[in-house]
C-alpha cells in the first residue's frame, strides 16, 4: 500500500516540479496582480509537501518509531492544512475580488495577445486558474469537514445526555423498590 502512496506522491511532484519550472521561466503578465508569485510559492509549498510525505511513507515502509508520534504528525498535518487553506483563500481574493485585477478584463487581454508574452499570460493564467477552482474545492471541503465535526460533537452530546437521563431514571426506580427484611433471613 505505502509503495502505491509512494508512486502517487512521486507523479504529484513530477507534475508540481514542471509546472513550478514553468512558472519560473515566464516572465510576470501585466495583470495588476501577482499571478507568477503566487503560482511559484503555492506550486512550491505542494513540492515541499510531497518531499515531506514521501518521507514519511518511507520511514512507514522501514517501520521507524519517530514517525509514528501522533501529535507530531497531527501538528505537521494541521499546519500543512491551514496553510494551504489559507493560501488558496488569499488566491481566491486575488483572483476574483481584488480591485487591482485587470486579467479579466477583456481590453488586457487584447493588449496582452497583441504582446510576446501571449504564452506567459496564458500558462500563468490557466495555472492561476486552476489553483482558484482547487481553492473552491479546499473551501467547500474544508465547510463539509466543520460541519462533520459539529454534527459529530452534538450526536455524543445529545448521546450523554440520554445516557445520563437513563441512569436518572434507573436510580428513581430503585429508589421505589422496598425491601422486606423478613423475606430474605431464614
Amino acid at each position: 500500500m505505502e509503495w502505491i502512496a509512494l508512486r502517487q506522491i512521486t507523479i504529484v511532484y513530477i507534475l508540481c516540479a514542471t509546472t513550478w519550472f514553468g512558472c519560473l521561466i515566464l516572465e510576470e503578465p501585466d495583470c495588476g496582480i501577482p499571478i507568477r508569485s503566487y503560482c511559484v510559492y503555492y506550486l512550491f509549498f505542494r513540492m515541499f509537501r510531497n518531499v515531506h510525505n514521501g518521507i514519511g511513507a518511507l520511514l512507514h515502509l522501514n517501520d521507524t518509531p519517530f514517525y509514528y508520534k501522533p501529535n507530531a504528525r497531527l501538528l505537521i498535518f494541521l499546519t500543512f492544512e491551514l496553510f494551504e487553506f489559507l493560501w488558496l483563500l488569499y488566491g481566491q481574493y486575488l483572483f476574483y475580488f481584488s480591485k487591482s485585477n485587470t486579467c479579466n478584463h477583456s481590453e488586457t487581454m487584447q493588449d496582452q495577445r497583441n504582446k510576446v508574452a501571449t504564452l506567459s499570460h496564458n500558462f500563468l493564467y490557466i495555472t492561476m486558474l486552476l489553483l482558484t477552482y482547487l481553492g473552491l474545492l479546499a473551501i467547500i471541503n474544508f465547510i463539509c469537514v466543520i460541519h462533520e465535526l459539529i454534527l459529530n460533537y452534538y450526536v455524543i452530546f445529545v448521546q450523554k445526555i440520554k445516557n445520563y437521563n437513563h441512569q436518572v431514571t434507573i436510580l428513581r426506580s430503585v429508589s421505589k423498590v422496598k425491601y422486606r427484611t423478613g423475606l430474605y433471613h431464614h
